[in-house]
């Protein structure tokens, strides 16, 4: 296991409204992050106040940053090219995928790396350099990800989801001859979901299902549609799974033209169909809020939540541009989006690329949909 120790580089970014402090009574209603480049929100959600994300230096390499609400980014890596990162709740652990080529480690293509408290540690030893895609947990206990190698001793040869303890044990967690990606876990890793080509028989159907793992029990899959069901995620007590899928889940599960949001409740084993939108919509995140659950989406270049108990959707207050993502994060009050709307200047403005913004619910007006 090879460990660096590297200093943290202080990246000042001009900041266009005032800093995003945990409290929505003390946040503007708007909260820009970056004001350059392109970004892309992780996969994964921030848990808390703290993001990472992947930005490109002044070189144009792809790096990792992290960034507390009331501080500038920070810069964590300073070579390589990287991808995909996680943060847990308290901001002190990261994790990122990175081309080792580039960086100098032993190992082939890309590899897992994980960032605590200034130690940088390469956390997977992938021989067919294909470790992506991780997921941390809330607390950071935990780290799932993806791989083609054979990681957990199984013999493995296809793509898979895999997690590793605190301990540093790997575990396979998916199995069969078919693909598994996009691990996502609750705030103690002990429930998990993915999706998988894979039918409970072990054989490959070539069409993505959503699995779940819950604390204690084997691998289920939730979902048996015609078209795939993908991108799955869990919300931190993990009792909500919201994904997109192409396949009327609710009805005969014959295949769509384009893909809508589903959420399934754990302990009712409810599915529920959120949207229903002509030109499809992806990107689906969840977190438990202090009554409800919000499922956040994007549909055609628009931001969009869904309160479950209340049954009850929202348009976000964006003007123009094109929303890419949309995610619940934050806590209670906010969301995280990544737009090419201007939402700090001229009304219906667009800005060159995605700019990432926090919207404090608690003073922003989101428009209900009938």
């Amino acid at each position: 296991m090879k460990t660096w120790r590297i200093g943290i580089a202080s990246v000042a970014l001009a900041i266009a409204a005032a800093p995003v402090h945990a409290h929505h009574r003390q946040s503007p209603p708007i909260g820009a992050i970056t004001t350059s480049g392109d970004t892309a929100i992780p996969r994964v959600p921030a848990p808390g106040a703290r993001i990472a994300v992947v930005m490109p230096d002044v070189d144009g390499h792809p790096m990792v940053f992290r960034k507390d609400w009331n501080t500038s980014f920070e810069r964590l890596t300073t070579q390589g090219d990287n991808a995909n990162p996680t943060i847990a709740t308290n901001g002190t652990i990261v994790a990122w995928d990175s081309d080792c080529s580039l960086i100098g480690c032993v190992d082939p293509g890309r590899q897992i790396f994980l960032w605590v408290n200034g130690i940088l540690t390469q956390v997977t030893h992938d021989p067919t350099g294909t470790s992506v895609n991780p997921a941390l947990t809330a607390r950071g206990s935990r780290l799932g990800f993806e791989s083609r190698g054979d990681l957990g001793g199984t013999g493995n040869t296809t793509r898979q989801v895999f997690v590793r303890s605190k301990d540093g044990l790997i575990t396979q967690v998916s199995q069969g001859a078919g693909s598994s990606a996009n691990i996502s876990l609750d705030r103690t890793g002990l429930n998990m979901v993915f999706d998988s080509t894979s039918d409970p028989g072990g054989a490959d159907s070539g069409i993505a299902q959503i699995w779940f793992q819950p604390r204690g029990g084997i691998p289920t899959r939730l979902t048996t549609g015609q078209a795939a069901s993908r991108s799955p995620a869990i919300s931190h007590e993990g009792r909500v799974i919201a994904f997109e899928s192409r396949a009327a889940l609710t009805g005969d599960g014959h295949a769509m033209t384009v893909s809508q949001i589903f959420a399934y409740e754990v302990v009712t084993q409810q599915l529920t169909q959120i949207t229903n939108d002509a030109q499809g919509c992806s990107g689906a995140s969840v977190m438990r809020i202090s009554r409800d659950t919000r499922v956040a989406y994007v549909c055609h270049g628009e931001g969009f939540f869904h309160l479950m108990t209340a049954n009850q959707s929202y348009h976000l207050p964006i003007v123009g541009g094109d929303t890419a993502q949309a995610v619940a994060t934050l806590g209670t009050h906010f969301m995280m989006v990544s737009t090419t709307a201007d939402l700090l200047g001229t009304p219906g403005g667009t800005t060159a690329g995605h700019q990432l913004y926090a919207l404090n619910l608690f003073k922003l007006a989101a428009d209900p949909i009938p």
